[in-house]
Order: C-alpha cells, then structure tokens, then sequence
C-alpha cells in the first residue's frame, strides 16, 4: 500500500502549482494503516458519542420548551393577578377619593375613546340665562320683629326747611334666629290657713308643675333639642355640649346622657304601635349597616352589632342587633305569611325568605346597575360595554316608571301597553344576557357580573308582577343616611340602652319624616303629655301616632 505523500513545491514552481491547484474536497491524502485500523475501531464511539450529544440537546431543547411554557403560565397569572390588583386598586380609590354619584357620566372611559363634543357640554350649575327665576321666598308663616329707621336729619341740609311725611315706607326683610339659655324659675305660693277646722295643713302651697325627669333640672326644650340634635342630625353629644357652652349653658355630659335614658320607656307604645302597623303590610324595604356598641358590662369582646332598618309605605323600624343572621327580619315581621321584601342580595334575607315560604324577594336593580359600573371603573377595556347594560337598565327604569304612574288604571290601554313593553325589555336583557355568556373571549370580570345577574334573576323579576314595587333598595339606603352620618361622628352607642334610644329615635323620626310632621313639635307635645300623665306615656296615644290622627290634627302638626 502506498502510503507516501507527494513532495512538497518548491518555490521556483509555484506558480505553476497555483494554476494547477486540486481542490480541497477533491485532494487525497496517503495514512499508515496503523491510523485507519485506529479510524475503523472509533467510528462506533464518534457515533455512539454523537447520539449521546443529540439526545442531550433534545432534553436541553424539551428541557427548554417545558420551562419556557411554564414560564409563560407564570407570567400570565402574574399578568392576571396584576391586571386584578390595579382593578382592586382602582375600586378602593374610587371608594376612597371618587365621587358618591352612581350616574353613567361618573365612569372614565379610556383615554383613545375621549373625544370632544361640544353637543355635550357640561350645564353650568344655578339658575340659567333666559330663565325666570322664582324671586325670594317670603317666610310669612315666622314672626316680625319691626325695626323702624328715621330719617335723620329730617330737614334739607342746605336751606333747612323740614321734609314732608309720605304714606308708606319702604321695606326689605331679613332673617335673623336667636338662640339663648334661661332659667325658669318656679315660684310655687304658699298660704297660711287662717280656719280653725284643721281641714288643711297649717301651710297650702301650690301644686307643682309637671315634670318629666324626677328632680331634673333639664326642661323639655332642651331634651328635645338634644334628641333631635343627635340622632337626625348626627351632632355628637360633647359636640352639642359645646354649642351650649358658647351660649352661656354648662350641663354635664353624664347628667344629659342619663336623661336620655330616662326617656326611652315613654316611647314604647309609639314604637309597639309601629311595629304592629309595619306587620300589617304587604311590602317592604329592608336593609342594615354596621354599628359599634361599646358596652364594658358585656363579655364578648366584639364591639360589632348591626342596625337594621324594616320600612314599608308609611312606618319605619329600626333595630339593633348583634346579629346579622336571619333571625332577626324573623322577629321583626314575626306574624308575617305573605308579602314582598325588596332587598339587597345579602343570604340572610334568602334564608328567611326559604323559611317563610310566603315571602317574595325583590331584588334590588340598582345593586346590579352597580356591578356594572364598578366593572367598568376597575377594567376600563370594559366601559362600553358596561355603559351599554347601564343604558339598557335605564329603559327598565324608565318604563316602570311609567308604569306606577298608571298603576291605579291597571286595565287601560295605555297601562297594557307600558306593561307589554317592559315584559318585552325584561325578556331582551335575559337573552342579550345569556347571548355574551355564550363568547369564549368575554373578559372574566363580565363573565362574573353577568353570571351573578342570571342567579339572582327571579328576585330581579319579582316586581314585574306587582306594579307598585319599586326597582331598587335606594329607600331604605336612605332611610341609613341619618344613622350613617351619626356612625362617622360618634362612633356608635355606649352601650345597650343607649344602642336601643338609637334604633327608638330613628324609628321615630324616619316615620314622621314620611308622614311630613315637624319631628320637634311632635317631641315637645309629646313629652308635655307624658309629663302630665305623670312621667309615663299617655294612656291615650292616638294623637300622636300619624296614621290614627285625623285630618285637622296632621294639619297642625306638619311642616310648612
């Protein structure tokens, strides 16, 4: 076997070889047979050596692929959590710094979708240009104080001569209050018998007044003024001892606070012949809210009770409640078989309506309008479309409007026609509904608000059936607004007496307020009354509950 190489070129021939060059793949080389026999033996190793770095590389590669998807997974739950923390983030500041107003207007579209229409433009606010207004309101009903002013000096200033009187005079009005402490001393007459007969004690003295806290030194005015500063305005006790401080009046808190207490039995058949009114309805609005009572007698160590709030067309009925179960609209409407409750979606009013089985809940529309927008302020890409449902919600308010209007004419045309078309909106947002349930690219947070609107859809149609119900829970919303208020400015009660004169008084006063009778001359005639049976409630009550007073009493009674 020839194993030699070829001689290497010279340099005086190489440019003869240049021109004569074989290429690279095409040259032969010449090897012992010692390196091809040691070539043979290793191929099965290179080959053996290559699968084994193939294989490496497609466990690398798989290796890779499974931690790049992996990765992928990570960042989109990380990318879903985020989008979910920044929607969290944006709810709380809406709830925190945003405006109160529910309206279409309060969501912020984005920022590609804002564009300018000067159709739209905001309405400046009071009265508008071209408008009569209504002029002043005279307060004819109030006193006059009448303050005369001379002209001084009534001659000309120039020559002398005096003025001439005319008719008339001419006149403006200004409203002015006065507020001022007094003491009221009662000097009580004391004779001395002149008879022998001994009939009568050596000294007569007159009878004393009626007074309505044994031995108290505080008079009916005042306590009204507290009651109502209080629990309808939200006034902090220390708040109101401070006003009568600047107008010369210093009373103690505790001797104010035990007053108080000493009034809650004189409101008892008021507020018993409430309960029983309330009862005898066929709808309701019910609703709660948080409320602390810090009572150091209690063992529990939980300050947290619950005021609830039972109103239908013409009474209201507060209680307080360490519990925010069932049993207490249990208790409350105990008695009740039948009736709708419009409420809020909160189970404890499922559970009750399950154990009564009369009982149909309304659900309330403006909690659902609510999730819509709540979506659309957390995850603005959801915007239009929540704008879209809060608009179609808007016709249902619209046609049931209508419809109570004509409610008392269920067989005309014209309420035929209005129930007619509010069955047909009903019926198009249930479809429209299960239609976008249907899209496999619906946002999760849609998926979730409209999945929550087709479980509560019956108590959602309870009102189609019953015209004079209302769509939503905003009545007894309002109904918490004085007691919210008081919540913010004085925390809650001292303790439980205190908690029950809380849910006492806005009974009292919410029920007045419906039936539009001035809540402090209502107070001051009633607390005389009891003053006079003795410092207990009148044995005669009628004149003072709203619904068993007649025309003349209510008139004399209710607010201008």
């Amino acid at each position: 076997m020839d194993l030699s190489l070829p001689a290497p070129s010279t340099a005086s021939d190489s440019n003869t070889c240049a021109s004569d060059a074989t290429p690279f793949d095409l040259e032969t080389i010449t090897i012992t047979r010692r390196e091809h026999v040691a070539l043979k033996t290793n191929v099965a190793y290179y080959k053996t050596m290559q699968a084994r770095a193939t294989q490496r590389v497609e466990a690398l590669r798989s290796r890779h692929q499974r931690e790049v998807a992996e990765w992928q997974v990570k960042y989109k739950a990380l990318q879903a959590t985020l989008e979910q923390t920044k929607a969290q983030l944006r709810g709380l500041r809406q709830q925190a710094f945003g405006k109160r107003s529910e309206r279409a207007k309060s969501v912020k579209l984005p920022q590609q979708d804002l564009t300018v229409n000067r159709g739209d433009a905001i309405r400046p606010r009071g009265q508008q240009p071209g408008w009569q207004g209504h002029g002043r309101t005279l307060e004819a009903h109030l006193p006059v104080r009448e303050q005369v002013l001379a002209v001084d000096p009534c001659c000309c200033s120039r020559c002398g001569l005096g003025f001439v009187e005319m008719a008339g005079t001419q006149d403006a009005q200004v409203l002015e209050i006065e507020v001022k402490a007094y003491r009221r001393l009662v000097r009580r007459q004391r004779l001395r018998a002149s008879c022998q007969c001994r009939a009568l004690p050596g000294i007569v003295t007159a009878a004393a007044p009626p007074q309505l806290i044994p031995r108290g030194k505080l008079g009916v005015s005042l306590l009204v003024e507290a009651l109502l500063s209080k629990y309808r305005h939200g006034v902090p006790t220390y708040r109101l001892l401070q006003q009568w401080q600047d107008l010369g009046l210093s009373v103690a808190q505790g001797t104010l606070t035990g007053n108080l207490q000493q009034l809650l039995p004189l409101f008892t058949p008021i507020v018993d012949a409430g309960l029983k009114r309330l009862r005898a309805s066929s709808a309701w609005h019910a609703d709660e809210t948080r409320w602390e009572v810090f009572d150091p007698a209690r063992d529990k160590l939980s300050t947290r009770h619950y005021l609830w709030v039972f109103q239908s067309a013409d009474v209201t009925h507060f209680v307080v409640d360490p519990s925010r179960a069932a049993s207490v609209p249990k208790a409350v409407l105990e008695g009740v078989t039948c009736g709708v409750l419009s409420v809020d979606r909160y189970a404890a009013y499922g559970k009750y309506a399950r154990e009564t089985p009369g009982i149909e809940l309304a659900y309330c529309w403006a909690h659902q309008r609510r999730d819509f927008l709540y979506a659309a302020n957390q995850f603005p890409a959801l915007a239009h479309w929540a704008l879209d449902w809060v608009e179609r919600i808007g016709q249902l308010y619209a046609l049931q409007q209508k419809r109570c209007a004509l409610a008392l004419e269920p067989t005309s045309d014209a309420f035929v026609l209005i129930d007619q078309l509010l069955r047909d909106q009903l019926d198009g947002l249930y479809k429209h509904c299960q239609a976008q349930l249907q899209q496999n690219d619906l946002h999760a947070k849609a998926h979730a608000v409209l999945r929550s609107m087709v479980r509560h859809w019956p108590g959602l149609m309870t009102f189609i059936e019953h015209p004079k119900i209302d769509l939503d829970n905003n009545q007894s919303e309002r109904s918490l607004r004085p007691a919210v208020v008081g919540r913010k400015n004085y925390y809650g009660s001292g303790s439980q007496a205190s908690a029950q004169l809380v849910a006492t008084m806005l009974s009292l006063f919410t029920t007045l307020d419906t039936w539009h009778i001035n809540p402090r001359q209502w107070l001051t005639e009633y607390l005389h009354a009891c003053a006079l049976a003795g410092r207990q409630s009148p044995a005669n009550c009628s004149p003072f509950i709203p619904w068993q007073m007649d025309e003349t009493r209510l008139a004399t009674l209710r607010q201008d």
